[in-house]
């Protein structure tokens, strides 16, 4: 999970790497950085394809627009609907907190338990 205006380029490569050898998807999901204003749907999926895509080179990447105005769900769409088998995420303050305080108070427990993996900042 990210903001693509901040996306982690060397971060995402690796994880292609990693799915690769599963032929698995990869998934980066796009949820504004709060403070800063939404991006809408073409211009994130502009951004997705001339900036991440290229940089990568993954044919199985994809992106997932999710709702910012529900981060309290964020779990639930990310490993109860997309069925995510790993969850990644980098120390930083965007999103980490929200999906720490989330993953620990037991929501992933309701659904399959999704390991998580948190790169350093």
């Amino acid at each position: 999970m990210t903001d693509l205006r901040f996306c982690g380029i060397q971060t995402a490569r690796f994880l292609a790497e990693l799915a690769e050898k599963w032929n698995a998807s990869l998934v980066i999901a796009h949820t504004s950085v709060s403070g800063l204003p939404k991006i809408e749907l073409e211009e994130a999926e502009s951004i997705f394809n001339e900036a991440v895509c290229p940089n990568i080179n993954y044919r199985y990447l994809l992106l997932n627009m999710l709702d910012k105005n529900n981060q309290e769900n964020t779990l639930e769409v990310m490993v109860g609907q997309m069925k995510a088998d790993l969850l990644v995420l980098v120390n930083q303050h965007f999103h980490f907190n929200t999906i720490i305080k989330q993953y620990f108070k037991d929501n992933c427990a309701r659904y399959k338990p999704a390991p998580l993996l948190i790169f350093p900042s």
